[in-house]
């Protein structure tokens, strides 16, 4: 792999960097979660801010750079011999529990009547099927596309993202991925206790 060996290392370090990313940012949910779960009043602008980030750049361009290496590496995939999950399938459940995760804080913030132990649940479910989720990718999905994948199928797949991520509208949304970002950002700091 010698022309194409950056490609593969670039596609593969852009989505471990966004791996990273999102797990920081499950690390701040599981906090508000955990104050909701003790009665105490989280940061509802923080959350909102998260569902933004998980419903958009996570769902509409990470998970779709990975559908295409994904499909790329069943073409070489030998499924009578190796397990590969459906993660195109995993990305769709993720999908529908993100939305399940905003509609329970659309209703926690509306004051409609449902135990906070539900919301609580719906949320922490979110939060373990991502990070099972990613947990996968990065120790069997991500190897096995390294070992298996030809210098060409890099090069191949790097045009391909190139092209997704010059979209319109995916540009659009990698520009509102990073103003989430700084605005998540600017809240960390805005709850940082002032030093003395």
């Amino acid at each position: 792999m010698a022309e194409y060996a950056n490609g593969m290392n670039k596609t593969i370090d852009t989505l471990r960097s966004e791996h990273r990313t999102t797990s920081s940012r499950l690390d701040l949910l599981e906090r508000e979660i955990d104050a909701l779960r003790e009665g105490a009043t989280p940061d509802y602008e923080l959350i909102n801010l998260l569902v933004q980030y998980f419903n958009g750049y996570a769902q509409q361009l990470h998970h779709v750079k990975e559908d295409l290496v994904y499909r790329r590496l069943l073409t070489s995939f030998d499924r009578t011999q190796d397990a590969l999950p459906d993660l195109e399938e995993e990305h769709e459940q993720l999908a529908g529990q993100v939305a399940a995760f905003a509609e329970a804080m659309e209703h926690v913030q509306s004051d409609a009547e449902i135990p906070m132990g539900q919301i609580v649940d719906i949320c922490t479910q979110y939060v373990t099927a991502q990070r099972k989720h990613m947990e996968l990718e990065e120790t069997l999905f991500f190897p096995k596309a390294r070992e298996r994948l030809s210098d060409q199928d890099w090069a191949d797949l790097e045009g391909q993202i190139a092209q997704i991520e010059a979209a319109p509208g995916n540009a659009s949304r990698r520009q509102e991925a990073d103003a989430l970002e700084q605005e998540i950002h600017v809240q960390m700091q805005d709850e940082q206790p002032a030093d003395s």
